[in-house]
């Protein structure tokens, strides 16, 4: 079975209801299903008719939006490969892509997408480039694009293909290569197949129930796996709908709109939900009355948009006290767990068994143990085979009796619940000998209102020190602030999260302490390559770029 036969098999008794849907003039227009199948198949045979086959790969480059699924599943009903570009990737990344995975056609959006492919594109052996968007073309060849309305409106000619079985294609056979969005070196190739996919896909639906009736909004890219498998391939495959949102800074009135069920999301969107909703004098006076718990439920519910089961987090581990917060309050929020290599949910909540400061229980169709190091170790259907082009690093990633490295340590408890300590390689070894995990340290300090990042330094060092970007907003809050000199605002923020950092690590061992910090008046970005597109800290980057100031720090 492939992913374009599961999801259509599994729809085909909702052809009328919407699949995808967009914004258009500040509302949602529908895709159904059989809409969406008709879109495909036909996006398929232009494919053909363009030189695609079987085995090639096919790069897509955009921001979410139908179209995005629609070329996903036509490039994998014709036998090819999906190749996935972050949109904020540099231009030396997506070179590196498209070299690497040896793609000819490009699907892509808009203009400031254009901006960047015509950065890289002087080395590109690019045959065809699909634009989604009708926009200026950049000085690239304009023989070479195709506008994708046009494909999937005009018929391709007689000689053309028309019909391709799905289950032509065997499942273990290639459906995507994702690049992983690493804190180092260039990206990896991560091979995934029909397989690995639908597996995941599957084992997913089954620890949490999504059905016809649930509504997504998307807004995490559909190039990093997580959304791709949990906000797309399984609600789909499950009959749900998926509405694409606009632009993140806008997700708020998105959530009015969309009206979704369910929400898949990363920490800092509920970090975010939780400082609004909490820093309000109107809830802390609302909490504080009789019934005020019943108010603020279905003040938080109308906050997603009325309609709101649970929400999904992952990607970074989630601060317990914001699941606690939401659940106290009827919004149950399910952290789990998972890589691109193993498709990429390891472990998950389920809303009977949802146990806060855990990413769950693992999947009914993976074996995870720990190793001696406590490196967390996982078996089963959904792990890569490989990297692209990348046979050493294939054969290190597996243990000799077939489980894959994570690179993560790792807590199992009595029940089976995993708990990720942080990234193996992260660790931090001092002049002293002792050893410091910097994500627990990080994600203490994160929980802070007054603090927006945190990154810790101490690699060879005697003691450990923070780089810290201000919650700048939440300083604009007090008046003291607003009626102070700039110079007297920077004291009041050194010394309020000195303060907030001491109280934070009270119960943390004297190694763990941070003695001295850094603030920046400008939070990391991934413009900058300080962030990964899944917003992970690149340490080497930033270290090399505050350099003189931590040398400066380190000597006073």
């Amino acid at each position: 079975m492939t992913i374009p036969e599961l999801i259509f098999y599994n729809t085909r008794k909702f052809s009328e209801q919407t699949a995808l849907a967009y914004k258009f003039k500040n509302r949602f227009q529908g895709i159904t299903f059989a809409q969406l199948k008709s879109a495909v198949y036909q996006l398929k045979n232009s494919l053909i008719t363009l030189g695609a086959s079987r085995g090639d790969t096919i790069a897509l480059f955009s921001e979410n939006r139908p179209e995005w699924v629609m070329a996903d599943l036509a490039i994998q009903l014709l036998g090819a490969i999906t190749v996935p570009i972050h949109s904020v990737f540099q231009p030396k990344y997506i070179k590196h892509v498209i070299d690497d995975s040896g793609a000819k056609i490009l699907f892509i959006s808009d203009s400031h997408l254009f901006e960047k492919l015509y950065q890289a594109h002087e080395t590109l052996n690019l045959k065809k480039i699909i634009y989604f968007s009708r926009n200026r073309i950049f000085g690239l060849d304009r023989e070479k694009f195709i506008y994708f309305r046009d494909l999937i409106k005009t018929p391709p000619p007689e000689t053309a293909p028309t019909q391709l079985s799905l289950i032509d294609e065997p499942a273990t056979t290639t459906a995507t290569i994702v690049y992983t969005s690493g804190t180092t070196g260039l990206p990896k190739g991560v091979v995934l197949s029909h397989r690995n996919l639908i597996s995941n896909i599957q084992a997913s639906a089954r620890a949490i129930f999504i059905g016809p009736q649930d509504r997504f909004l998307s807004f995490l890219p559909l190039s990093h796996i997580f959304e791709r498998t949990a906000g797309y391939y399984t609600p789909l495959a499950q009959g749900a709908a998926i509405y694409y949102a606009g632009d993140y800074r806008d997700l708020a009135a998105d959530l009015q709109l969309a009206k979704p069920t369910i929400l898949v999301g990363v920490p800092r969107v509920f970090e975010k939900a939780y400082e609004k909703i909490s820093g309000k004098k109107s809830f802390q006076i609302v909490n504080g009355l009789p019934g005020g718990n019943i108010l603020l439920r279905r003040i938080i519910k109308k906050r997603f948009g009325g309609r709101i089961k649970f929400c999904i987090s992952g990607g970074a581990t989630l601060d317990p006290s914001i699941s606690k917060f939401f659940h106290n309050f009827g919004l149950a929020i399910l952290e789990g767990y998972g890589l691109t290599e193993t498709s990429p949910v390891v472990s998950t909540n389920r809303l009977k068994q949802n146990r806060f400061g855990t990413c769950g229980l693992p999947l009914d169709n993976l074996e995870v143990k720990l190793a001696a190091d406590n490196e967390l170790l996982v078996k089963g259907p959904s792990v890569a085979a490989n990297y692209h082009r990348l046979p050493l690093a294939s054969k290190e990633s597996l243990t000799e009796d077939g489980f894959f490295k994570t690179g993560d340590f790792a807590k199992i408890d009595e029940d089976g619940y995993i708990k990720i300590l942080g990234r193996k390689k992260n660790i931090i070894v001092l002049s002293t000998g002792k050893k410091v995990q910097p994500e627990e340290i990080e994600s203490a300090l994160d929980a802070s209102p007054y603090i927006n990042q945190s990154m810790i330094i101490g690699e060879g060092r005697k003691m450990i020190t923070a780089i810290i970007t201000p919650a700048w907003d939440t300083f604009k809050n007090d008046p003291a602030w607003a009626q102070s000199s700039t110079e007297m605002q920077e004291r009041m923020a050194y010394s309020l999260i000195r303060s907030e950092i001491n109280q934070l690590l009270a119960d943390f061992p004297d190694h763990e302490q941070i003695k001295k910090i850094i603030l920046l008046v400008k939070p990391f970005s991934v413009e900058e390559d300080e962030l990964s597109p899944t917003l992970k800290l690149k340490r080497r980057v930033i270290e090399k770029n505050y350099q003189r100031e931590i040398e400066e720090m380190y000597r006073q």
